[in-house]
């Protein structure tokens, strides 16, 4: 389908929201922790400092709440000391809603 062949009432604004989380992990369970954050849906372990803190990525195309729930359960792996947001950006986009996906509109 030709983005010429969607119209407007056919999109639906949808939001991406970005996060950086800083996690403080046990030197012993940082390996640990890094695996069970990589498991998660939409979330990444981008690096690691020399004081076994972990810069964590949180992409989250649904809601905000998402990503609250992700740090939350993040918060209570054995092994995190903390883990704290350290940055934080949404952002809305269009996309085409299920019926206009689903059927070709014909001009």
């Amino acid at each position: 389908m030709s983005l010429s062949s969607i119209h407007t009432d056919d999109l639906v604004e949808e939001s991406v929201h970005l996060s950086g989380v800083l996690v403080r992990c046990m030197p012993e369970r940082v390996v640990d922790v890094s695996a069970q954050i990589n498991q998660l849906k939409g979330a990444s372990v981008d690096s690691l400092s020399t004081d076994n803190a972990l810069i964590v990525i949180i992409e989250e195309l649904e809601d905000s709440m998402k990503l609250a729930d992700q740090m939350h359960h993040i918060q209570l792996m054995s092994g995190v000391i903390s883990a704290s947001m350290i940055y934080h950006h949404s952002d809305k986009y269009l996309e085409p809603s299920s019926r206009s996906a689903s059927e070709e509109t014909v001009q």
